[in-house]
């Protein structure tokens, strides 16, 4: 039996073509996996701020730490305090975009108001008589697949009145990283866009005082 092996030629070619294939299918396929990566990160993201927000507004309070809160000069004063502290209490939390990451922050207040002449169970009522204040970062959400915000820091949460538990959510622009006594802060109560991007693709999640769950548009404007 005659056995012909191929010959040096016939190897180069084939190894020519099929490197040529090869790239073509790449070529073709980055794109596609650029998207899958976005998609995955955007929803990702979008899944994880509403779960952290819906939990604590359930009253499914992660926090470890103990406080003893006190009021001086309008401001509120907290100390690491024992299991048993009863002077405060926790009554939201501040989510904040910040470039590569999302850090959520508990928000304390006092448990009782004292004198007080805002109107029962208002936001301003939460903030200048309990004397609602952001704690430091509690946990953090990572953006992921190189994911990259394009928008300004900004602040989403909610205060929940610790008489009646009415909600009340807001937007904190330029939230900063030191403890915020909202009091002292602007707050604003209007629809906000964060914008997002990975390669050429963009995306915004719309944060909002009238809803818990952030909205994720995949076509829209940044």
């Amino acid at each position: 039996m005659n056995i012909r092996g191929y010959t040096l030629l016939e190897v180069s070619l084939f190894l020519a073509i099929s490197g040529a294939l090869t790239l073509v299918a790449l070529l073709g396929l980055a794109p596609r996996l650029t998207n899958v990566r976005f998609t995955s990160a955007m929803r990702g993201l979008n899944e994880n701020v509403t779960k952290q927000i819906s939990s604590a507004e359930l009253g499914q309070n992660t926090a470890s730490s103990k406080y003893d809160c006190s009021e001086s000069g309008g401001i509120l004063q907290v100390e690491s305090g024992t299991p048993d502290s009863s002077t405060c209490v926790f009554v939201g939390k501040l989510a904040v975009f910040d470039g590569s990451k999302v850090n959520f922050r508990p928000i304390i207040a006092l448990r009782s108001k004292g004198a007080c002449t805002e109107e029962a169970y208002s936001i301003e009522a939460i903030t200048l008589c309990n004397h609602a204040r952001v704690l430091d970062t509690e946990s953090t959400y990572q953006y992921t697949n190189g994911l990259t915000q394009i928008s300004d820091p900004t602040g989403y949460g909610y205060v929940k009145s610790p008489d009646n538990n009415s909600v009340h959510r807001f937007i904190l622009e330029a939230p900063g990283t030191s403890q915020i006594q909202l009091s002292t802060v602007a707050l604003s109560f209007v629809d906000k866009k964060i914008c997002y991007q990975l390669s050429r693709r963009k995306a915004q999640l719309i944060v909002s005082p009238t809803s818990a769950d952030p909205k994720l548009e995949f076509n829209g404007v940044c």
